[in-house]
């Protein structure tokens, strides 16, 4: 099996989470999860959370800055959230042309351009007199977008590197400085791409859509899917089961649910501030839920006799409080140990499990706020949620994980200590 595995199925796996489509998608979501924390902070500061019958100096003062501050603090909100998509497109195609040894100005400033394109309207403020400016509508620069800057990345990458390949440029005369002559060289190739993406827009302008929303309608049985109880909970055991063989099973996993999540996620920030209830589950924030592998390291500091695991739980506790697991995965370890496969597999999938459940029947709030993943549990569960039943729902998952653990930790501290024993023995004699 072990075999099997290693000559077969890890090699496929890790194309798969090595192609550099995938790297370029992790690269370019991960860069703006800094920015959505931030805009999750300026968010509370915007709307407190609180109802605005409260009163108290403290409600009364926090109420009076939002009210006072509202402009810019909805500035630095819809010039960060707002536009989450041209910030992804921007860590997506530097990724891909990194990849392909490429410099990526002409190439950013290409995406950047055919996404305004395929995704934004203007109306004139005044029809009969354009000198009054335009309106601009960002609604498909935000998370709604964030789908179509992953497309639009890989194709103006891959137009743009084919027509570069093929010699298809102005030739200038090489007395010409770089700076001068690497913008008109590119003259023909982004030319090419741009009228590509006009072209696009033409055709779907005249059945009255935006790519963005063809593209949301084409994922949307893929999203709901993503969404669903069973696929959650699913992926996650997934994941473990990579974990067992050796493999990142959580990099793979989240690469494809990042995307999706992080939607989610905004989409319930968005509700927020809007004073509506958050109804999306699967965020990148719900992810915290899981606990790491904080119930291992409990429960062989709880039973362990033996030397290995006594010293494994004190260096990895402090780790896996802050979602470090390696310390415990690699140090005890979990890889292709038979004993710990059940309890390990099982805790994960019953922990997100029940924070779906307790979320999805509304016992629990629903994540709205982006968080840092190494932030402690109970303080991210309450950071992420503003419900104090989080931090319960939180612990409850924990005591039920650790006492999972305990009867396989016991039986394999067992087997260790046994070794040990005999290990002692033989050095005796």
């Amino acid at each position: 099996m072990k075999d099997f595995f290693n000559s077969k199925v890890m090699p496929k796996i890790n194309k798969f989470s090595n192609h550099h489509y995938i790297k370029a998608i992790q690269q370019g979501v991960m860069g703006i999860i800094s920015v959505t924390i931030f805009s999750g902070i300026v968010s509370i500061l915007k709307t407190p959370p609180f109802p605005p019958t409260a009163d108290g100096v403290f409600a009364t003062a926090w109420r009076n800055f939002s009210e006072a501050n509202a402009g810019w603090l909805e500035i630095v909100y819809q010039m960060s959230i707002g536009v989450m998509s041209l910030l992804a497109i921007v860590g997506i195609i530097y990724s891909l042309c990194k990849y392909y040894d490429l410099q990526p100005l002409n190439y950013i400033i290409i995406g950047l351009t055919s996404t305004l394109i395929l995704s934004v309207n203007i109306t004139p403020v005044d029809p009969e007199n354009v000198a009054f400016g335009f309106l601009m509508d960002f609604s498909y620069l935000g998370a709604q977008g964030l789908f179509t800057s992953i497309v639009v990345g890989i194709f103006v990458v891959e137009l743009l590197r084919y027509m570069n390949k093929k010699n298809i440029k102005i030739k200038m005369p090489a007395s010409v400085p770089p700076m001068v002559s690497q913008p008109f060289e590119a003259l023909i190739a982004s030319g090419a791409v741009l009228t590509v993406v006009v072209i696009v827009r033409i055709i779907l302008d005249s059945f009255g859509v935006l790519f963005p929303e063809l593209i949301i309608v084409a994922l949307e049985p893929i999203i709901s899917g993503a969404n669903s109880f069973w696929s959650i909970v699913l992926l996650i055991g997934l994941s473990r089961v990579l974990w067992f063989f050796g493999i990142h099973g959580t990099s793979i996993i989240l690469a494809v649910l990042m995307p999706i999540m992080i939607v989610n996620g905004i989409e319930n920030l968005d509700a927020y501030n809007a004073g509506a209830q958050p109804e999306n589950i699967v965020t990148m924030s719900f992810i915290i839920f899981q606990l790491g592998m904080l119930p291992a390291a409990i429960s062989m500091l709880l039973v362990s006799k033996s030397k290995q695991l006594k010293t494994v739980s004190k260096l990895g506790l402090v780790p896996s409080i802050f979602m470090i697991s390696e310390p415990i995965l690699f140090g005890t370890p979990f890889i292709f140990n038979a004993i710990l496969f059940i309890p390990h597999i099982l805790s994960f999938m019953i922990s997100v499990g029940a924070a779906y459940i307790a979320m999805d029947i509304g016992l629990v709030g629903k994540t709205i706020f982006g968080i840092p993943q190494t932030m402690p549990g109970p303080v991210a569960a309450f950071a992420s949620t503003l419900d104090w039943k989080a931090v319960v729902l939180w612990f409850v998952i924990l005591i039920i994980s650790v006492i999972l653990y305990l009867p396989f930790v016991k039986k394999y501290d067992m087997q260790l200590l046994k070794e040990e024993e005999a290990s002692s023995a033989n050095e005796a004699s």
